[in-house]
């Protein structure tokens, strides 16, 4: 079941395998609450990328430090997190990407 309150926390950590001969750049956002009463703008929650070389396996780190102050005008609530998503954008060909152990950790290695 997914977890809403990251703020006991200090990193989010996932493994990602491009099996694909190219290489694939994966973005990551994640917002909470108060993302809506921004009208969902871009400036209002984290949004970082992640370059994922071909036919090998990374385990990616965002540090929630980063992920709080990430919007503009104040700090997102790490007690109310509604949405982490990871996606391709606008991908020029079929691919495939395996993602596991999604977790919060409070280890920075």
């Amino acid at each position: 079941e997914p977890v809403s309150d990251w703020h006991e926390f200090s990193t989010l950590k996932f493994d990602v395998l491009n099996p694909g001969d190219k290489p694939i750049t994966l973005r990551v956002t994640v917002h909470d609450e108060l993302h809506v009463s921004s009208s969902y703008t871009g400036n209002d929650r984290f949004s970082g990328m992640v370059d994922l070389p071909s036919g090998r396996h990374i385990t990616v780190s965002v540090p929630l430090a980063e992920v709080r102050s990430a919007p503009a005008t104040r700090l997102m609530d790490l007690s109310k997190i509604t949405s982490l998503n990871l996606f391709v954008a606008h991908p020029k060909t079929d691919f495939d990407l395996h993602i596991d152990n999604v977790h919060l950790t409070n280890q920075d290695d």
